[in-house]
């Protein structure tokens, strides 16, 4: 049996989190590793480049999680950083992408390249804790990828366990060809 540290990059489930600046996905990926893998500050912009952490995920196996910087960063360097996020598509075998706002077009727009790719999406209401339109957001979220979306908080862990078992059910439907994309 192989130890973790033994498994190859190519042969693991690569995860990237998606969304806008701010919308939880440094902390998400904090909550789900129990450790603070990325930065997480109410600045928006904070992560600049892709964050990639192998683990093992339970009833997923070997993985890499990737965090990506926002797709809404206006910021001076905000292109580059957009920049780095789509570079993550390349690496993408199931994309999370977290929705917190009514204006979804930055995600739509997202998801739109991901369909294309036929990348398999989690729709993820994030921060709902603290979210007052939870549920017409989730409605909305749910038209657009065409399957429900998990309401998730970070901060006290609703939906954690439903992300997982999510992440499981379609960790079993991936199949990952290093040679995927060559002719």
């Amino acid at each position: 049996m192989k130890k973790l540290s033994q498994i190859p990059t190519s042969e693991r489930i690569h995860i990237a989190f998606f969304g806008r600046c701010n919308s939880g996905k440094s902390s998400l990926i904090n909550a789900l590793t129990g450790q603070e893998v990325a930065i997480v500050s109410e600045m928006a912009g904070t992560t600049t480049d892709s964050v990639l952490k192998p683990i093992e995920l339970p009833g997923v196996g070997a993985t890499i999680l990737i965090d990506t910087p926002g797709l809404d960063d206006n910021t001076p360097l905000g292109n580059q950083r957009k920049a780095q996020s789509l570079k993550a598509l390349d690496k993408t075998d199931i994309a999370v992408v977290l929705f917190h706002d009514d204006d979804t077009s930055v995600e739509e727009a997202l998801i739109t390249q991901l369909s294309a790719r036929k990348t398999p999406i989690i729709g993820v209401i994030s921060k709902c804790d603290t979210m007052q339109n939870r549920a017409s957001l989730a409605a909305k979220v749910n038209d657009i990828i065409g399957s429900e979306p998990i309401a998730l908080s970070a901060t006290t862990r609703e939906g954690i366990e439903q992300l997982l078992a999510r992440l499981a059910s379609l960790s079993q439907q991936e199949t990952r060809l290093i040679t995927e994309g060559l002719c």
